[in-house]
């Protein structure tokens, strides 16, 4: 294997990475912005505030899904794990900026109660884990691969 074959095997070991983290993390501001935010925060801001909100928690989504569909990428499955680091990561700085400022950032998750809202968390975490996993096996049936291959 030439030093240029090394590299680009480093490059894409670390590309799947990202993406892996990217497509979690994509699922997962979807869901908690459409499943729980957009009902409340929509209806009380002008049409250009909807309009960008509206673009900024979906447009990043569409676009990450798009660039993964039309590439000959894969999810290397045995890495759900990031989508859990993820979570972890965003449910810190959310208890934290939670605690220093006079309102929650998301209205339903307030963290009175540290076990129902770490609930929330997890529910959110595993559910941008399992849309992870599916894109990953639509991924794979279109580009005629066996899922269990991408293990």
């Amino acid at each position: 294997m030439t030093a240029t074959e090394k590299n680009a095997f480093r490059w894409r070991k670390v590309a799947s990475t990202f993406q892996v983290l990217t497509i979690a993390w994509q699922w997962i501001i979807v869901f908690v912005f459409w499943g729980f935010c957009a009902a409340k925060f929509l209806p009380q801001v002008g049409f250009v505030w909807q309009f960008g909100l509206i673009w900024a928690h979906t447009w990043p989504y569409v676009a990450v899904l798009i660039n993964f569909f039309m590439t000959d990428s894969r999810l290397r499955l045995r890495d759900f794990w990031h989508s859990w680091f993820l979570g972890s990561i965003y449910c810190y700085v959310n208890y934290y900026y939670t605690s220093i400022s006079t309102e929650p950032v998301y209205p339903f998750l307030g963290w009175e109660s540290i076990p129902i809202s770490l609930i929330k968390f997890i529910c959110t975490t595993i559910f941008g884990t399992i849309c992870m996993v599916f894109t990953g096996y639509v991924q794979e049936c279109c580009m005629g691969r066996r899922f269990k291959d991408s293990w």
